[in-house]
């Protein structure tokens, strides 16, 4: 059961209000989020995503999906073997963690980080001041055999395909995958977060 709100406040889509038992009366709400962002401009991106989550929170969000690299503000292809853009991409991700601190949202985030040798598209879960979670899109069945990246002085989980249970503080399962296939695991998730952009 959902009850559906467009709400065009500040680049936020939409917001669906899910039925639970312990959230603002039974009804916990997620937010589609699109920052206004620059190819390349990753500070800029950061900023534009701070704002955005200010606003989310101020319309009791607690959960937002931004899109696939809305970080990095430009497609996977154009940020390919650019290490500089690389690294900060990761100081933006960590000031964005310790901006959400004292923010009850947890977001979804693309975007590109570099694991050993290799630059993946990813979706950070960041919230309550940390990095929960990284996800990467997994293109062509690749499967990494780690189940943990470092990011900054943090072990993170990392995977092709994420299952939070009763992640942060919310009494919910969120299972997060990047592409456009239909997502097929059976897992006990309550919400499927999928930041595609097609």
């Amino acid at each position: 059961m959902y009850q559906n709100n467009l709400n065009p406040i500040s680049g936020i889509n939409k917001s669906h209000n899910f039925k639970t038992n312990d959230m603002n009366n039974g009804y916990f709400k997620i937010g589609a989020a699109v920052p206004e962002v620059i190819a390349g401009g990753i500070y800029y991106n950061a900023q534009s995503i701070k704002k955005l989550i200010i606003d989310l929170n101020a319309q009791g969000v607690e959960i937002a999906v931004f899109p696939e690299m809305c970080l990095y503000g430009a497609a996977y292809s154009s940020v390919v073997n650019q290490n500089t853009v690389i690294t900060e991409c990761e100081q933006a991700l960590l000031s964005i963690a310790d901006f959400t601190k004292n923010r009850k949202v947890l977001c979804a985030i693309g975007l590109p980080l570099r694991v050993e040798d290799k630059i993946l598209n990813c979706v950070a879960m960041v919230g309550m001041g940390k990095v929960h979670a990284v996800i990467y899109k997994n293109t062509d069945n690749q499967k990494i055999s780690f189940g943990e990246i470092t990011l900054g002085d943090y072990m993170i989980p990392f995977s092709d395909i994420a299952v939070m249970r009763g992640a942060c503080t919310l009494p919910v399962n969120i299972s997060v995958y990047i592409g456009n296939q239909l997502f097929s695991q059976n897992n006990c998730a309550n919400i499927i977060l999928n930041p595609y952009a097609a």
